[in-house]
Order: structure tokens, then sequence, then C-alpha cells
């Protein structure tokens, strides 16, 4: 790799099937492949490694690509570990099963051009349902759990929507000032040897920038996000819900200690004591699913926050 404009970085763990998929759309731009780079790091343990063949086969045939193989500390030391081999200004990462729009590249580029001193940029990720249907009891407010984000058709600077969130599926930096602020932290982020669905390493990054940095949403830059078959329940829901309680805790993220529209603009103890039964309901419609989630989350949160003040 030459140092180029832009590395469009994917991490995978034993993912093979969907990472082909995502490689291939990366490779097939309006950009020509002198434009930009493409790291993919493989952090499979070794027994995995050697189903990565069609993977690495494919990467080797391309000249502006290259496959790197090493055992992280989960996806925030997959991203670490691209952002110590790039070469380039910007570094874009996506998901091993995110689908890169065609204008993918370019619109990225353009972003950051047209706005001098960027350092962070998000961009439009949209559910595809190609391995599964979309359940009737799915509210589109859950589907942020599953790193969904459309804020819309208009670019919106981060500071100018309240509640605005980016996600790692479509992110993009410059790499001078994710290393100014020692890249992801390994205590945050999915562990693919681990059950947890612990997230919140982009957003922690996020809040340190904010007040210094140029951080906006872009909607041009856009990946299709592979919807698993196995995550269309609504346990696994609840399941998330939590872990982004364990998160938003972890991160310092009090935002839910005041009355908001997550609470019904009641105090958290006064709204799960109203609310608690939801957990135990069947949610038949969008509107019951959404209401559990909330309840889920307030629930998971204050007890892990009380949990959190106890012991300091």
């Amino acid at each position: 790799m030459m140092g180029k404009k832009i590395t469009i970085c994917i991490c995978t763990y034993n993912n093979y099937a969907l990472l082909s998929d995502s490689m291939q759309r990366v490779a097939n731009q309006s950009a020509t492949s002198s434009e930009y780079d493409v790291l993919v790091l493989d952090n499979s343990p070794p027994g995995v490694l050697s189903n990565s063949s069609p993977a690495e086969s494919f990467a080797n045939r391309q000249e502006n690509f290259r496959y790197a193989k090493k055992q992280t500390d989960g996806l925030s030391g997959a991203r670490n570990e691209c952002l110590r081999l790039v070469s380039s200004e910007l570094v874009h990462f996506i998901d091993d099963d995110a689908l890169v729009d065609f204008n993918f590249v370019k619109s990225t580029i353009e972003c950051f051009e047209r706005h001098s001193g960027l350092s962070v940029m998000g961009g439009k990720v949209l559910p595809n349902w190609s391995l599964v249907s979309r359940p009737s009891w799915l509210s589109d407010d859950a589907l942020g759990y599953l790193s969904m984000l459309d804020f819309g058709d208009e670019e919106i600077w981060f500071d100018d929507k309240e509640g605005m969130w980016l996600v790692g599926a479509n992110i993009c930096f410059k790499v001078d000032t994710l290393k100014k602020y020692g890249g992801f932290s390994n205590k945050l982020g999915r562990k693919g040897w681990s059950r947890s669905l612990m997230g919140a390493e982009e957003m922690k990054l996020i809040y340190e920038m904010k007040d210094s940095e140029k951080i906006i949403y872009s909607p041009n830059s856009v990946v299709s996000h592979v919807v698993p078959k196995e995550r269309m329940n609504q346990a696994w829901f609840i399941k998330r819900v939590a872990w982004q309680s364990v998160s938003d805790v972890m991160t310092d993220t009090f935002y839910l200690e005041q009355p908001g529209p997550w609470s019904d603009g009641k105090h958290g103890y006064d709204f799960i004591q109203a609310e608690v039964e939801t957990l135990f309901s069947a949610a038949n419609s969008p509107e019951m699913f959404s209401r559990k989630l909330k309840v889920a989350k307030m629930l998971s949160f204050w007890m892990l926050n009380d949990f959190k003040k106890n012991g300091e």
C-alpha cells in the first residue's frame, strides 16, 4: 500500500461467507483502485483461519487490497491494528457484513474535501433483509440496536442534533486525529470469542472528540447492513439493550439519569415501577416492543449505575 487518500478497513472474525460479499462491493467502486486501499484484518483464531482462503485469494488478486491475519483483543484491538498498518490520511471502518454503495469511496473522500478540518464522518447504514424477513413486531427505533443509522438525506453536524450517534459499521476518521486520541478502547467493543454484546467504543471516542473536533453525519456514504437471522427474536434485543446499558455506564454516559423521552419524562425509578410488567408481556406490535426495550434499558441502566456508585 502506497499511502493513498483513504483506506477502507474491514475487521472480521469467522464470518467468511458475508465477508466475501463485502469485499466484492468494496472492489467494485466508481473510484479507481489507484484512489483507495483496502485492508482486511482477520483476527479469527488459528483453527478457523484455514477457512479464509477464498477471501484471502480474492484480496491477493486486487492490486489495492491487503489481507492481514492477527489475533487481537476483540474488535477494538483489530481496529487499532488497522490504524497501525495504514499509511493513508483517512481510515474508513465498515463491518464484514456491510455492503457498500457503488459511490461509497468517492462520497467519503468528497465529504472530507468539502469540509475543511473535518475529523470524523459517520455514514448512513440501511438494513438488508436478504437473509431474513423483518418481523411485524420490530419497531423502527429498535433498528439502532442492529447498528442501523439513518438521520435523513441532509448532512448534520454532530452538535446540531440532540441524541445523535454514529455507528462503527460505517465511520471514517482522520488517521492523525484517531491516533491523537489513542485509538479504540480495548475495554469496549465486541470480542468474537465472547457472548457479550459490549459496544460503544466508537461513541466513547466521539464524546471525547466532540468539543474539539469537527464531526458530521453524511447521508451520501451508504452501506447496506445484512441482518442476521439469529438476531430476529425479542430475547436477543433484550440482551442487546442490557449490554448497551453496560456500555453506557462504562463510558460515563449518564443521560438516562435525567427524565426524557427514554422514560416518558419521568424519573427513572418511577418509570420502571410503572412499566416493569411490560417486560413480561408479549410484544405483538412495534409500539409494544419499543416500550419493552425502553423498560429493559432503563432497568439495566439503573441497576448498573447504582452498583457503580456504591462501589466508588
